[in-house]
């Protein structure tokens, strides 16, 4: 837990042994490997699974009341062939881009933080509940396509920052 600068409201990340993996504890679909740039000891790799579910929950009472957060999945990708390995940074495609080959503007793409993870918002929330509620965060995706190569540090809910309007 922290507090952000601009704000002061408490910032929090479930690690991702605090997150519910769906067959997280299987060696086939998951792994666990060191970190050295983290806060954490270790981070959850995913080496092949068609069903891909991700759940974490926070107590409402580690965050600040009356502000609005954002829940962020903080991830690596990497590549693997025979003993060599490499961490990449990819962005996902996007199928539906519209008649000019734009992306749409509900569409949320990943971005490089500070620290050399990437992000990706998962969505928004308002903690108005105080010390009697608890934030319900997931992830899935259950197309029919295998997933594989990704490298999860935590879920982190931090203050949505209000976008500055132009006149």
């Amino acid at each position: 837990m922290w507090l952000d600068r601009e704000t002061g409201a408490k910032c929090y990340m479930l690690s991702a042994r605090a997150l519910c993996i769906i067959w997280g504890n299987t060696p086939e679909y998951w792994g666990w490997i060191p970190l050295t740039d983290s806060s954490f000891s270790e981070a959850a790799r995913l080496l092949q699974v068609w069903w891909l579910e991700i759940r974490g929950k926070i107590d409402s009472k580690m965050l600040s009341q009356n502000s609005t957060y954002a829940a962020y999945i903080v991830f690596k990708t990497s590549v693997h062939l025979g003993e060599s390995k490499s961490t990449c940074h990819v962005c996902l495609d996007v199928d539906d881009r519209d008649e000019d080959g734009e992306i749409p503007q509900n569409v949320v793409l990943p971005r490089e933080r500070a620290d050399g993870w990437m992000e990706l918002e998962m969505g928004e929330f308002r903690n108005d509940e105080g010390e009697y509620g608890e934030v319900s965060i997931r992830l899935l995706e259950t197309s029919a396509i295998v997933k594989g190569g990704l490298i999860v540090q935590g879920i982190e809910a931090r203050p949505k920052k209000q976008r500055a309007l132009s006149l």
